[in-house]
């Protein structure tokens, strides 16, 4: 058991001191837990009666914002230790070191200015720094069974991208059963696909390094704030149906589809993951780029818990040899380019599933 909150604490105080210490203590323990207080005398600091008053205390500066321990389970426990007429009162947590109860807590940020934050520290499309990247897809080790599954030994994949800003940049993918170059000029694309299905676990890697934050408009709105600090892990999930009460702003969800949340890390905060219904993919191995702090490794979780591992090999600013490459030579018609829609299918009318269709 270690010590959470202090309470109360003297030494030798006068009579007149202890008093009106013994009273507020007893109107204290009244008010927080909105019961008549019952007389008591001196004689009652080292009884039982005054701690179970204690442990109303204790049990309520526990939950409170400025003695607060981040952990999922704690149970709340009451000491007193007596020194002649002096009393030191201490409501102690368990499962909570000194450390972490004693550590300053971590800033309050509203929601939108954390994702805000998040998105400039840690996502390259939203930095000033044109890149030149490659991201290396590696298959899964094993899948939740334990043996390679049919499949996911071809899910190698190499990704290349050049990025001068969000309407100029080039993509390369490379796959053994799927390729494109894809060249974007504002409304001119061109585009050579060889393959006719793009495969989901590929997009979701592309979409994750252009778009980190999946549903990110949806998001910025939700209302609240999240502590922010070096070693707190925060969320921001957009509101479901039995969630709080809905706003204009902030409106509930109850299709499956409208579901989206991003997890933070770290002071900054960085981007820890983003997930929606398409996609769930984890950030890690952050190092420096510029002003920013870039994920070197990407972990795109697909269903029935298959991990598809994708590692950034190649990072550096653009160079300007690189720059002829992003020039579009030709016109790709809409129809002629491969796009990717998840198909919802219902089974039945309490579950649904999304299948990924290329055209």
């Amino acid at each position: 058991m270690t010590a959470a909150c202090l309470l109360s604490s003297s030494s030798k105080p006068s009579r007149a001191r202890r008093d009106r210490q013994h009273r507020f203590q007893i109107e204290y323990a009244s008010a927080i837990r909105n019961v008549p207080a019952p007389e008591m005398n001196q004689s009652h600091l080292t009884g039982p009666v005054w701690g179970s008053y204690l442990q109303v205390i204790g049990n309520s500066l526990s939950q409170s914002d400025k003695c607060r321990c981040y952990h999922p389970r704690m149970r709340r426990a009451a000491l007193i230790f007596g020194f002649g007429s002096a009393s030191l009162a201490i409501g102690a947590l368990s499962g909570c070191s000194w450390k972490e109860l004693l550590r300053p807590q971590p800033n309050a940020v509203a929601n939108d200015v954390a994702l805000d934050r998040a998105l400039r520290v840690s996502s390259l499309t939203d930095g000033d720094q044109p890149f030149h990247l490659i991201l290396e897809v590696s298959p899964p080790a094993r899948s939740s069974s334990g043996h390679g599954a049919s499949g996911e030994s071809d899910m190698f994949a190499q990704i290349e991208v050049f990025w001068l800003n969000r309407i100029t940049y080039r993509i390369v993918i490379r796959s053994k059963g799927f390729s494109q170059i894809r060249i974007v000029n504002g409304r001119v694309v061109e585009e050579h696909d060889t393959g006719s299905f793009y495969p989901r676990w590929i997009q979701n890697f592309v979409d994750a390094l252009f778009e980190p934050v999946p549903s990110k408009s949806i998001l910025l709105k939700v209302p609240g704030s999240i502590p922010v600090g070096p070693t707190d892990n925060a969320c921001i999930t957009t509101q479901s149906s039995d969630g709080p009460e809905a706003t204009s702003d902030a409106p509930r969800y109850s299709d499956e589809i409208s579901l989206a949340s991003v997890c933070f890390r770290d002071r900054e905060p960085r981007i820890a993951s983003g997930r929606d219904y398409a996609r769930y993919v984890a950030f890690d191995d952050f190092a420096s780029f510029g002003q920013q702090q870039i994920a070197r490794t990407l972990v795109n979780v697909l269903p029935a818990n298959v991990f598809v591992r994708g590692r950034i090999t190649h990072l550096e600013p653009l160079r300007q040899s690189d720059y002829p490459l992003l020039k579009a030579k030709e016109f790709t018609l809409p129809v002629q380019q491969i796009l990717t829609a998840l198909v919802l299918k219902t089974h039945s009318p309490f579950k649904a599933r999304f299948f990924s269709c290329s055209t």
